[in-house]
């Protein structure tokens, strides 16, 4: 029998990750806190070309195309007022990568596609409602493989674990102690309305009262509304909202809007909206060790980012390719079959191409956010940040940095680094043989 993999976290990338080791005919198991998968439940996001990359060139085909049947194109970016007038249109064909569009997709709906692929597949283990408490034995001496302890008193051991586990990252604490993302002093409440966006496209609102959004398609009819406010920091509302509370959250906001002058394309969605969350946006510098012994950290584990770029969950995608790529090139299964020192030669590779990746991605996302708040900060401040969209728009079809990161191509950029050809490694897999 081959190593035991572990998995802590069963969300996006978490889940490819388990997939990878399928690869290399290692033993994968997921260890999800979640009591179950449910439809319907949690927020949603884009997914933009460099992420479509990822899942086409690792997950194949068919779970490229299961994701977008469950996806809707943005076909435009709307940078506008909160009364409805607009600052700048782009076309989403500027960061389009060949047939790759960016989309907009429920988080739920994603990660059904990859449990169906996950489970086409098989031979991996998904185990729901364990919660990590600690790991021992990371460095993973003579004494044999980490233990994983969970907060129902149960335990396992695995030869090497995958933190996977998001921002609150428990696995990141066993490698690089209590390093909590920071406040950015904006609270976002978000959810989703039966109804189709009166304009087609993603839109970018900004108002009075130092408010700001973001409203975009993820259905013919269904949108997805994100609201930020500058707010004092109170952990102890972000949370999934009752629909009582929800209920009155929406009557006081959609008030709020209204009196402020926003256009009723963005109050309505409000109005109806459901699965209503409050989230504090929280981010930090990626973490300097990205690997201890037989650990190693993905995506929000290692590198939390604020959702002002859209790239987030792309992190975790580009996390996977790589790693994925790494250990293709450097070995294969005998990187997991050998002594560590060839599983640490895979991490460093890892974390050399990712770490510069995702300290761009979270400077970016901060630079976007800055500016979405200044538009809010009095008429002559709007005004400079409105003329900069408009030109940049007219100027490169988008903004530059969100084409940058679109274009980026996990497997040509490593590859090109380090000398590697992958003519026989990594290939896209055509629809009959597409597995993940």
């Amino acid at each position: 029998m081959g190593p035991e993999i572990a998995i802590i976290g069963g969300g996006m990338g978490e889940l490819g990750v388990a997939a990878l080791k399928k690869q290399f005919s290692l033993r994968s198991t997921v260890y999800e806190q979640a009591p179950a998968y449910e439809d319907g439940v949690g927020g949603a996001f884009g997914l933009y070309p460099n992420g479509l990359k990822v899942i086409r060139d690792v997950g194949g085909v068919e779970l490229l195309r299961d994701v977008l049947t469950g996806a809707e194109p943005y076909q435009f970016r709307r940078w506008m007022r909160h009364d409805g007038t607009e600052v700048a249109v782009a076309s989403e064909e500027a960061l389009a990568q060949g047939d790759l569009q960016s989309v907009g997709i429920r988080r739920w709906r994603l990660q059904r596609a990859i449990l169906r692929a996950v489970e086409r597949e098989g031979g991996i283990k998904i185990v729901m409602g364990k919660k990590l408490k600690s790991l021992q034995n990371v460095e993973g001496d003579v004494s044999g493989p980490v233990t994983i302890l969970f907060e129902d008193g149960s335990k396992v051991r695995a030869d090497f674990v995958f933190g996977c586990d998001g921002a609150k990252s428990r696995t990141r604490e066993n490698i690089c102690g209590v390093l909590e993302p920071v406040y950015g002093g904006i609270t976002c409440l978000m959810g989703s309305a039966d109804m189709p966006r009166s304009k087609p496209g993603i839109c970018f609102p900004t108002g009075p009262n130092r408010r700001h959004g973001v409203w975009y398609p993820v259905g013919p009819n269904e949108q997805v509304f994100q609201i930020y406010t500058v707010t004092p920091m109170n952990p102890e509302s972000w949370k999934a909202l009752t629909p009582a509370e929800a209920e009155v959250e929406k009557r006081q906001l959609c008030a709020s809007l209204r009196e402020d002058g926003w256009s009723e394309e963005f109050v309505k969605p409000v109005e109806e909206g459901k699965n209503i969350i409050r989230v504090g946006i929280r981010d930090r510098a990626p973490v300097e060790k990205w690997f201890k012994g037989r650990v190693v950290l993905v995506g929000d584990a290692a590198h939390p980012v604020a959702p002002y770029f859209g790239q987030g969950a792309m992190m975790s995608f580009e996390d996977v390719g790589t790693f994925a790529l790494c250990a293709k090139m450097m070995g294969g299964a005998d990187v997991f079959k050998s002594n560590l020192s060839s599983f640490h030669h895979v991490c460093e590779k890892y974390q050399k191409h990712r770490f510069p990746r995702a300290l761009n991605t979270l400077l970016t996302s901060r630079e976007l956010g800055r500016m979405q708040l200044t538009r809010t900060e009095g008429k002559v401040a709007g005004l400079a940040r409105e003329l900069q969209l408009w030109v940049s728009v007219a100027l490169f079809g988008t903004l530059p940095n969100l084409k940058k990161g679109a274009e980026y191509d996990f497997k040509t950029e490593v590859a090109r680094t380090e000398g590697w050809d992958l003519s026989s490694a990594m290939k896209t897999r055509q629809p009959q043989a597409a597995k993940l």
